[in-house]
């Protein structure tokens, strides 16, 4: 995830602007409703789901189709997926033409086809295809979630739409410039070529320099690198390790959530939910079970070995092997989301950063320091949680260790961003 952003002019993480109380509130309203359904049949029937969807589309663009009367928990169907063309919906077939000129136009048009993070819009394009999202009405009982909670968590997975788009949105368009200048060196057409370079420098950044540096470059090969490597450039951690960035589709997720006003709710339905499923990082009967479970296989593979059964020795070892790399805290199945705790001081960092804004106005700052001080007690009261196979596992693995200690690194970075001075600031200002 980027540190600072394309002017490098502040210091925050990649998201959308804060945004106004009132979509959050409106959302609350009308989640009420839906929770006063007796049925997820009849939450999907009723008026204010109705309402939600037209609302959400008014709001951010999004064309959602969503369903309470399903078994699924929260969760958002991929985009960008269809089962007859690898290059997904019908819609983006034409970003991927072959003619060196539509492709251009297209680069020029791309204002028409837009994902605006300043105010957590998509439009064009990205408004026209169908965003599935379900929030089985029975989870949501049986977890007995509030009204500000299960919108928060609704806005978690609209998040992920967005951010999805965004994704499809910087891929198309580095796509395009990429097969704009391949076309245009292929045809040998010098001022074809200048101007998709010039278009290409502004789309990645005059910074680079990438019109200077390459205007007289005549390998396709070369040319395509040097930008490809331009824009890849701007879209590492600091530490240039992708490690980090594999939580960062979830991480944004909640960030989009948070600017939207909901932070507070999101981590309070958080914690509802890992409490219900006993999580270990409130349960200290699933962590006295998880460490059970993992010494009883340490111990099975130790006395295999020292009962010389090859035949089970082997099975053994395996086993403690694969386990271990799994569980181990580089591992990529550590890297979906991250841990709890984690997960809930990166919501707190982007209500820090709201902070920043020395401006801001005194209610909202006061809003903000009564919601981060009920963050904090949830933070305090949550576990951080390592399995004895994880932590084994990152001994066994030196690749583990890098990349887990490369993590934490830049969540100190972060930290540091988002510190407690800000706190404090924004509490002198108050007085």
């Amino acid at each position: 995830m980027n540190f600072l952003d394309i002017n490098g002019t502040s210091v925050a993480t990649e998201a959308i602007d804060f945004q106004s109380s009132v979509v959050a509130d409106q959302l609350i309203v009308l989640m009420e409703d839906i929770l006063k359904s007796k049925s997820g049949k009849e939450a999907d029937e009723s008026e204010a789901a109705k309402t939600l969807k037209t609302y959400i589309e008014k709001e951010t663009g999004l064309k959602i189709d969503l369903k309470f009367n399903t078994d699924y928990p929260p969760c958002m169907l991929p985009i960008h997926i269809s089962p007859n063309s690898i290059l997904g919906d019908d819609i983006f077939k034409s970003y991927y033409s072959k003619d060196a000129n539509k492709v251009i136009k297209q680069l020029e048009d791309s204002e028409k086809t837009f994902v605006d993070l300043k105010s957590g819009k998509v439009g064009g394009a990205f408004a026209t295809i169908p965003t599935q999202i379900y929030m089985g009405f029975r989870h949501l009982k049986t977890l007995k979630l509030s009204a500000a909670e299960t919108a928060a968590v609704f806005m978690h997975e609209i998040g992920h739409a967005f951010v999805g788009y965004e994704l499809a949105f910087n891929t198309i368009q580095t796509n395009q410039i990429l097969l704009a200048l391949h076309k245009s060196l292929v045809a040998n057409d010098q001022k074809l070529f200048e101007y998709s370079l010039q278009l290409a420098e502004k789309r990645i950044g005059p910074s680079t320099g990438v019109y200077a540096e390459l205007k007289d470059e005549t390998d396709t090969t070369v040319v395509t690198t040097v930008v490809l490597a331009k824009i890849q450039e701007r879209r590492v951690s600091e530490l240039g390790t992708a490690a980090y960035d594999k939580t960062t589709y979830e991480a944004l997720a909640d960030n989009y959530a948070t600017r939207m006003g909901l932070g507070r709710e999101l981590v309070t339905g958080l914690e509802k939910i890992h409490r219900a499923y006993g999580s270990p990082e409130y349960s200290g009967e699933t962590r006295f079970l998880i460490n059970l479970v993992e010494l009883s296989l340490i111990s099975y593979s130790m006395l295999l070995g020292a009962a010389g059964v090859l035949p089970f020795l082997g099975f053994g070892a395996v086993l403690f092997f694969l386990i271990s790399w799994n569980s181990s805290i580089g591992s990529d199945s550590s890297n979906v989301y991250d841990s709890l705790k984690v997960r809930y001081k990166r919501i707190r960092e982007q209500l820090i950063s709201r902070l920043k804004v020395k401006s801001l106005d005194r209610r909202i700052s006061s809003k903000t320091l009564v919601t981060l001080a009920a963050v904090d007690k949830i933070i305090d009261e949550t576990k951080d949680f390592t399995s004895i196979l994880g932590i084994a596992g990152n001994i066994i693995y030196p690749s583990n260790w890098v990349l887990s200690s490369r993590k934490n690194t830049q969540r100190l970075l972060e930290e540091l961003a988002s510190n407690d001075l800000f706190i404090k600031a924004a509490q002198l200002r108050g007085n």
